[in-house]
């Protein structure tokens, strides 16, 4: 065994994501979760495994060669120490491909090596192998296998033709953080990032002389060129994320945290919205509406049935005291938004502030003094300017004079409403 396995890195945990996938995807699909976390669905899993096992692999004996012997004795102590306490069976799969995998169910773990990895990889790089897999099965097994019925929903959903394009989003950054997760495992378990770098690489290429830091380097250099022509775009290579993620973490556990969220998900545009994201994007959207919607002058009909059409609650929210919420953290939400987000929000600004004749100019010059407070001004002007043919000067002009606009509005709400008190009285 490596010095420093299971000595040098701490031992990974399932990340946030993990868990809120688990919490959105229970709340989203309550009958379909109930029946993937079912007895019976597990069993017939296991029982479809088992047989593709039996059909589509060699399995190796603990009292085979050399190799077999040793490639145990490195298993027993990764699963010892990672706490699985199931039994572990090796496999050489009939693909050609350079790759392994984790069959799984809740009493076992398989693994099954794929093409030339039992040939081509050192001792250190298949110690990686080995605890990336049996990561998986850890994976599976936390938090009463939530996580495992997660994961089995979304493999369901996105399986249907006519899968939402959140679900498979979610699916596929679900699978990133356990990849990643697998290996800090996989890490964890031979303590040296040159040889599990390397492992990474030689999957990824399928060349058998490789540098885990010239990868790396490699991996870095395509990071920062992406993100400088794509400003914060989410579609990096998934093997350059995982070096780059590892070598982060290697270093700092919390800064590869952050690094793996920056890069998988960062900032997601309206159409690409995961589950989570599309949550997150409807608690901002009540915030900035209840915000925008705070003056007693906006409490109108037209206004009330159009914030019934955006969210069935929000007319109802508005009569309710506004909670002490962070302004800044709103502002910082907004400002870090995708571009496609923040026009969403300036297309929400203009809607109501359209929505009613009687107040328009007034709606729109209070809708561009709250957008230039929220860091909205350059959406919502530049959609006023197409939508509603505003000059810009006319723009500037309303924003100028919002303040006593405003002022006048809300005058004439309160003699409206003393007016209406006399003549109650004078009745």
């Amino acid at each position: 065994m490596p010095d420093l396995a299971f000595q040098r890195y701490p031992s990974p945990r399932p990340t946030a994501y993990h868990r809120r996938a688990c919490d959105v995807l229970r709340r989203r699909e309550p009958d379909l979760w109930d029946w993937f976390a079912s007895d019976a669905v597990t069993a017939e899993s296991i029982d479809a495994l088992r047989l593709e096992l039996l059909k589509s692999t060699y399995r190796m004996s603990r009292e085979g060669a050399a190799q077999a012997r040793e490639l145990y004795e490195a298993t027993d102590q990764i699963a010892e120490a990672m706490a699985l306490g199931v039994p572990v069976t090796l496999y050489q799969g009939q693909s050609s491909r350079r790759n392994a995998a984790l069959y799984f169910e809740p009493e076992g773990a398989h693994i099954v090596f794929e093409g030339d990895v039992l040939k081509a990889f050192t001792p250190a790089e298949l110690r990686f192998v080995i605890g990336h897999e049996l990561a998986h099965h850890k994976l599976w097994t936390e938090d009463e296998g939530r996580i495992w019925t997660s994961h089995r929903l979304l493999s369901w959903i996105c399986g249907q033709p006519d899968a939402a394009r959140s679900f498979r989003e979610t699916a596929r950054l679900q699978r990133l953080h356990t990849e990643l997760y697998a290996d800090r495992f996989g890490l964890w378990a031979v303590g040296d990032l040159e040889s599990a770098l390397s492992a990474l690489v030689k999957v990824a290429t399928g060349l058998d002389d490789v540098s885990g830091a010239a990868y790396l380097a490699q991996a870095e250099e395509a990071l920062a060129a992406d993100k400088e022509a794509k400003s914060g775009g989410t579609t990096h290579p998934e093997q350059y994320i995982r070096a780059a993620v590892l070598a982060e973490w290697a270093h700092s556990a919390a800064s590869g945290e952050a690094r793996a969220n920056g890069l998988i998900e960062g900032r997601q545009a309206l159409e690409q919205l995961d589950l989570i994201a599309q949550e997150r994007v409807a608690e901002l959207t009540t915030w900035l509406l209840r915000e925008f919607l705070t003056p007693p002058w906006t409490d109108r009909d037209l206004i009330r049935a159009h914030a019934r059409q955006i969210q069935p609650d929000l007319a109802d929210l508005l009569d309710e005291p506004i909670p002490d919420l962070d302004i800044d953290q709103l502002r910082r939400a907004i400002e870090t938004a995708h571009a496609s987000v923040r026009e969403y929000f300036g297309y929400l600004l203009l809607d109501f502030a359209t929505v009613d004749p009687e107040l328009e100019e007034t709606l729109l010059a209070g809708a561009l003094s709250f957008a230039r407070d929220f860091g909205l001004s350059e959406p919502l002007r530049r959609i006023a300017n197409k939508e509603l043919r505003a000059t810009m000067d006319k723009l500037t002009s309303l924003e100028k004079n919002a303040e006593r606009m405003l002022d006048a509005a809300a005058k004439a709400l309160r003699d409206k409403d003393r007016a209406g008190a006399k003549a109650g009285d004078a009745a």
